[in-house]
């Protein structure tokens, strides 16, 4: 069983693309877990899924995500979405 305690906790990366669709938790548990961590919850999120439902993006930014990418990705779509976020959370 994998949580937030087995993720790196030093802060060593400038953004985190995380996946919904975790096959040992759920995405939405770790989003929640990760903005509730204070070494954790000044990086940004993009997260990644499936279901692109107007619900599901809306709650993906309310529990605290930056940036939402639907799968399968595309690679144009990943830099741009990367830049917009860092762009937006550093500058």
């Amino acid at each position: 069983h994998r949580d937030l305690h087995s993720f790196p906790t030093r802060r060593s990366s400038d953004l985190i693309f995380l996946s919904l669709d975790l096959p040992w938790k759920t995405g939405w548990e770790f989003l929640t877990s990760l903005r509730s961590d204070a070494k954790m919850s000044p990086i940004p999120i993009v997260a990644l899924s499936h279901q692109t439902t107007g619900d599901t993006i809306q709650k993906v930014f309310k529990i605290g995500a930056n940036g939402f990418l639907r799968k399968p990705l595309d690679a144009q779509q990943v830099l741009k979405r990367s830049e917009m976020v860092l762009r937006e959370f550093y500058l």
